[in-house]
Order: structure tokens, then sequence, then C-alpha cells
């Protein structure tokens, strides 16, 4: 456990400290600086008992000694003592000195004397308050425990405030704030190859993609060659199309980690993506071999079937995917798309549901929705949902193609043709991913009053977007 605030032995260090702590109060019990000295070594040496047993004799002399109520919390929080541990960091936090003076100097002390330079217990006392709440699952007291400590101490002599806050920060979904946490960790010690690990992994979360490799390739060339930097790596490859090197990555990490299903279903993602489905469907079999549950191979076995027309395979694979996770988005998705398919709507509607609460500043779930709502004759409720997906996604022509149709469907021909009209610019195309909706009957109504208004418009924008809509549906309704 690292302690900062604290001036720590070498461990060459430890033997003759503690013979000298020991040899200091045979004569002086009360000398409070070698019973402290003695008592971080017992920490160093995962004594637990030893040095609370030290540093409770410290306060029973001085209660206001700062060091030992800092390292007795470090001590209770070892033995998983987290509530007496938080009150321990809480009394230094509060009654602790801006910065420790000296007065009582132990071994260790005279070594390196304490004084108004020495370094204030009140941020590592925050910290540690964070580890301690991160270890109880309170995330967002222990994200705030973090920061204050930073805050405290924007240059600590350890990286560690900004990795843990980075983890917390991550964990609560603030992935930016995770990226700058590390950022600061990776400043701080630019020679942490975990710290380079997790700042990779953190720009691959956010789709920095070229920067992930960097960080990564740092992280191993500082010996950080886990199978998770490894992992990461590959997906960094193949995102940016390096897909020889995703595969030669994929297959050290088979080499080191031959065990590890993500090593198989890594480099079967690769081989999909050279063109080999033969291999890729080996390599997420070979995944269910070591773990019969995975959800990304079975989610992937699954798209290679639905591929080749075996729908119903598909479909048995990403069920099995929600059986181990009920929150795998791309699967509720594709099962939402193979519902629909099916003319599935009940079944559809609930996925797409489920899409939308899981991502809920994605746009493709109240697209979904609005088609589904359409189909079914509500025309208020499929433009509620299609203004929703135009907001999230303003730059996506297929929102404004459905809130056209939820507007004409409702009578607002203004508003049909406005929308209409917007997503032509974006795309001329844009009708074409409808045209199974295109070939419902209630369409033919909404298009031939959609004509009319245009033409009474005038305004060529509207007529082009509107004959636009036209071919695509004479186009399905002849399919």
């Amino acid at each position: 456990m690292e302690y900062p605030g604290i001036r720590r032995p070498k461990p060459e260090e430890i033997d003759h400290v503690v013979r000298v702590c020991r040899d200091v109060l045979a004569r002086e019990p009360e000398n409070i600086g070698a019973r402290n000295d003695l008592a971080v070594c017992y920490l160093e040496l995962e004594r637990w008992d030893d040095a609370i047993s030290e540093l409770r004799r410290i306060l029973e002399l001085d209660d206001s000694y700062a060091p030992a109520h800092y390292l007795l919390g470090v001590a209770l929080a070892e033995q998983a003592r987290f509530d007496e541990a938080l009150r321990e960091f809480e009394w230094v936090i509060q009654n602790a000195p801006a910065r420790q003076a000296g007065g009582r100097r132990g071994l260790l002390r005279r070594q390196k004397p304490a004084g108004p330079e020495a370094l204030s217990l009140v941020a590592p006392a925050h910290y540690f308050t964070g580890r301690v709440l991160a270890a109880r699952g309170e995330l967002t007291g222990a994200y705030e425990a973090f920061r204050r400590s930073v805050a405290l101490d924007p240059a600590p002599p350890q990286p560690l405030p900004y990795v843990y806050l980075g983890e917390a920060a991550l964990a609560l979904g603030r992935v930016h704030e995770a990226v700058a946490a590390w950022q600061r960790a990776a400043e701080l010690d630019p020679r942490d190859g975990k710290v380079r690990q997790l700042l990779g992994a953190a720009y691959l979360d956010t789709g920095q993609y070229h920067l992930a490799i960097v960080e990564t390739l740092r992280a191993l060339e500082l010996g950080q060659r886990t199978p998770k930097a490894l992992f990461n790596l590959g997906l960094a490859y193949s995102a940016t199309g390096q897909l020889d090197k995703a595969a030669e990555t994929f297959r050290e990490l088979v080499a080191v980690a031959p065990g590890d299903p993500r090593a198989h279903v890594g480099l079967g993602e690769a081989e999909a993506l050279r063109g080999d489905l033969d291999a890729a469907r080996g390599h997420w079999e070979r995944a269910l071999e070591l773990d019969a549950g995975h959800p990304d191979a079975h989610y992937n076995l699954g798209v290679a079937a639905a591929q080749a027309g075996r729908w119903d395979e598909a479909e048995t694979h990403w069920r099995r995917v929600l059986a181990r996770d009920a929150r795998y988005l791309r699967a509720h998705m594709s099962l939402a798309t193979l519902a629909m398919r099916r003319g599935q709507a009940g079944v559809a509607r609930q996925h797409w549901e489920k899409v939308r609460e899981l991502d809920p500043r994605g746009a493709e779930a109240p697209l979904a929705l609005a088609e589904l709502a359409l189909r079914a004759g509500q025309a208020g409720e499929a433009s509620g949902l299609a203004r929703e997906a135009a907001e999230l996604a303003p730059d996506d022509p297929r929102a404004h193609f459905l809130l056209g149709l939820g507007r004409l469907a409702a009578g607002d021909e203004r508003g049909g043709l406005s929308a209409w009209k917007r997503a032509h610019e974006l795309d001329p195309d844009f009708p074409v991913a409808f045209r199974a909706l295109l070939a419902e009957p209630a369409v033919e109504g909404w298009l031939e009053r959609a004509t009319r208004a245009a033409e009474r418009s005038r305004d060529r924008g509207a007529v082009r977007a509107v004959g636009a809509v036209a071919a695509a549906r004479d186009a399905s309704v002849k399919e």
C-alpha cells in the first residue's frame, strides 16, 4: 500500500530502523518519533496488527499527533476495517495543520528533517478516503474525495491520486475527466507504464484510436506487457484499419494468454475484417470452449449467422449474450432489428426501449421507435420520437425523413415538407433506408398530400425532396 505524506524507509533500511527504534524505546518508551518510525516499518512489512498497536500507543501519549491518526487509518484500511479507517482520515482532514510542523524527529525524520516544508497530510487523507469509499463501492464519494486530494496537492510526489481519480471518473461515465486525470498522471511520471496503459484504454473508449495506439505502445515499452494492453492495442489497430497489425497483436495475446477468451475473440474480429470468416468463426468457437457464455463470442457468431441468412441461429446466440449480460447494447439492437424484420412489433419495441435506456444519447432507438409508431398509425408519438432523434443527431437525414412523415400523418404539411427538405439537403438518397416503410399503404396518402403542398409552395427544394420520396416508394412497391 502506498501512503503519501510520510517518509518511508528503503527496503534495505528496514531491519536497521527497527533495531534502532526498539533500542530508543527501551530507554525512552514515550519517544513518539521512534514509535512512529517503528509503525512505518511495520506497515512496510505488512505487519498490520503490530503497526496498529504502536500507533494506538502514540495516540494514548498524544491524541493530537496527526501522522499517527493518518497511518492508523492506512493500517485499518488494509484490514478492511473501513468505518474505523474513515474516522481516522476524517480526524486528519478536520484537525491536521495545513503543513506538518517539525518537533518530534524519529530516525526517519533525522534523515530528512520535518518542518515547514513537510508535505501536508490532508490531501493524502482525502486520497485514502477515496480508496476506502471505492473499496466499499461508493463511487461518487470516492470521486469527490480524489478530486479534493488533487485540488489540495496538484503535484503529488506520486501520480496515484490522479490514477484513482481517473478510475472513479470512468466508473461514473465521465470518460473525458478520466482522460484528463490520466494525462496529468503521465505528466507527473512519464515512465509509469500502468498510467500509459490506462490512458491508452481511455483514448480507445473515446474513439481516439491513433492516440490509443501511441500510449499503449509506450506502456508496452515501459514493461506493461499485460494481456489487457495487448488486447486494447489490437482493438485500436482494428479500428484504424491496420488489420495485419491487429491480427499480429492478437496472435501475440493468444501466445501470452492462451486461456484468455478475449484473445480469440479479438483475433476472430481481426480475421473477419480481413475477410476470412471461417478463421474468425474458429476463433470465436475457441473462445466459447474457454468460456461457454462469453458475450462477445456469442454476439459475433450471431452476426456471422445472420449474414449467412441463418436467423434462428443468430437469435439463439444473441439471446445467450443477454443471458450473461442483460445490458449488452448491440445484442438488444440486433434482436430488435430481427424482430422488425419478422414483423414482431411488440418484441422490437421492447428491445428498442432497452437500447434507449442504455444509450440515452444515441439516436438509433428513437429512430426505430418512430418507425414502429408510424406503422401503428401513432402519428403524434412518431413525430415526438423523430424530433428526439433529430435533436440527438441533427445531421442524420433519417431523423428528418421520419419527422416529416410523422408531421404529414398528423396533417402538418408545411412541417413535413420542411423536414423532408432538410433530409434531402443532407443526403439526396435519404428515403432509400426506409423502402419497407414506404411500401405501407398509408404512406401513399401522405405522399399525395406532400406532393400537392410542394407544388403549391413552389419551393424547388421541397419539390426535389418529395420527388426523391416518390421515387423510393415506387421502387419499394415494385420490389
